[in-house]
């Protein structure tokens, strides 16, 4: 891992079927972190920043991490912020929680799904 800033984001999607889930530790040890998914995370990689992105779904709920790289001249707060709107642009969700953790960020995020009557 280079000596750049890690930028951590997490994202959640908050449903009804959350405490019904039996959650699994991951551990990355090229990313430095372990963090409980609902089920084994796919992952990607891309070749921009070094990006790695993990997700799993139980039921309607989605569950993300990504980490990336970043120059040591970086903005670290416009880079995790410009992320996260990204993320939630691309869901057509709205934040509903953020706080800042060690690496990086935490966020929920809603979104409401229409079901047809």
């Amino acid at each position: 891992m280079s000596a750049s800033k890690i930028l951590a984001l997490t994202t959640l999607f908050l449903a009804t079927t959350f405490a019904q889930t039996e959650w699994k530790e991951f551990t990355s040890s090229d990313g430095n972190f372990r963090v409980l998914f609902p089920d084994n995370p796919q992952q990607q990689t891309g070749t921009e920043r070094n990006l790695h992105q993990f997700s799993a779904t139980a039921g309607d709920e989605s569950y993300g991490l990504e980490y990336a790289d970043y120059s040591p001249n970086t903005d670290w707060e416009s880079a995790v912020d410009g992320e996260r709107d990204s993320i939630v642009n691309g869901l057509g969700g709205s934040v509903i929680d953020e706080k800042r953790i060690s690496a990086g960020k935490l966020f929920h995020v809603s979104k409401l799904v229409s079901t047809p009557i």
